[in-house]
């Protein structure tokens, strides 16, 4: 038996851009101001790319906020507070754009 290991793909530097251009440098949950170059990072404004529907294959602007991922860390309130098991808040919930 063989398994082929996929690479997760994630979204493009394009669509990430994008959406933090209309998000105008703020968190789709809390407002909180991000910066662009501390994405990934723990540093201030530090934000991740979310995938609103949970489908990491879905990687369309459209399914794409910018969440912080330190205190309030709203990157987990999107995860319902655990990114295994938790529910993913509703599209409704993110301000996309400004």
């Amino acid at each position: 038996m063989s398994f082929i290991i996929q690479e997760r793909k994630d979204f493009s530097d394009q669509n990430r851009g994008l959406r933090f251009q209309k998000q105008k440098s703020k968190c789709a949950l809390c407002d909180k101001n991000l910066v662009f170059n501390n994405r990934d990072k723990g540093t201030v404004g530090a934000w991740h790319a979310h995938h609103i529907d949970g489908d990491n294959d879905n990687n369309d602007i459209g399914n794409c906020a910018c969440v912080c991922i330190n205190e309030p860390n709203c990157h987990l309130k999107a995860h319902g507070g655990n990114f295994t098991t938790g529910t993913l808040l509703p599209k409704s919930e993110f301000t996309l754009e400004r």
